[in-house]
């Protein structure tokens, strides 16, 4: 693996995978659309204790 970071564009419609553990960060470029993201998990990792998400910042425009 590299440690340069790599851009990787998506568009409406686009399945990204996404290896476990990969640190990797969203990014809409579109500020006039949003984008909508569902993440899966397996539970294996869960059930041992594994189960974290580090949230650096909050997107513009987010509510809690």
């Amino acid at each position: 693996w590299s440690e340069e970071p790599k851009k990787f564009e998506w568009k409406e419609g686009d399945f990204v995978y996404i290896p476990p553990y990969s640190i990797h960060q969203h990014f809409n470029s579109d500020s006039e659309k949003q984008a909508r993201l569902l993440i899966t998990t397996s539970r294996i990792p869960k059930a041992l204790g594994f189960d974290w998400h580090e949230q650096v910042e909050n997107a513009p425009g987010y509510e809690e």
